[in-house]
C-alpha cells in the first residue's frame, strides 16, 4: 500500500510539474501575443499615418491647383475689365464727338 501511495504521489507530482510547465508556456504565449498585437498595431498606425500624409499631399496639390485656376480667372477678368473699360471710353468719346457735332450743327443753323 505504501508503494501504491508513492506511485500516486509521483504521478501527482508529475501532473503538478506538467501543469506548472503549461502555465509557464501560457504566460510566454500571452507575452508573445501581446508583442505581436503591439507590432500589428504599430504597423496599422504607420499605414494609417502614411495614408493620412498621402491624403494631405493630394489636398495640398488640389488646393494649389484651385488657387492657380482662381488666379487665372482673376487675371482674365482684369484683362476683360481693362478691355471693357477701354471700349466704354471709346464709346463715350464717340458719343461726346457726336453730341458736339450736333451742338455745332444746331448752333450754326
Amino acid at each position: 500500500m505504501a508503494e501504491a501511495m508513492a506511485i500516486k504521489n509521483s504521478e501527482i507530482e508529475a501532473l503538478v510539474s506538467a501543469i506548472d510547465g503549461l502555465k509557464k508556456q501560457a504566460a510566454i504565449s500571452e507575452g508573445n501575443l501581446a508583442s505581436l498585437q503591439g507590432t500589428y498595431r504599430n504597423e496599422d498606425d504607420a499605414a494609417l499615418r502614411e495614408e493620412l500624409a498621402s491624403a494631405e499631399r493630394r489636398a495640398e496639390k488640389e488646393h494649389a491647383a484651385h488657387n492657380a485656376s482662381k488666379m487665372e480667372v482673376v487675371d482674365f477678368l482684369q484683362g476683360e475689365n481693362v478691355h471693357l473699360f477701354t471700349f466704354d471710353f471709346l464709346v463715350l468719346g464717340k458719343l461726346k464727338i457726336a453730341a458736339i457735332e450736333r451742338f455745332v450743327r444746331n448752333t450754326s443753323i
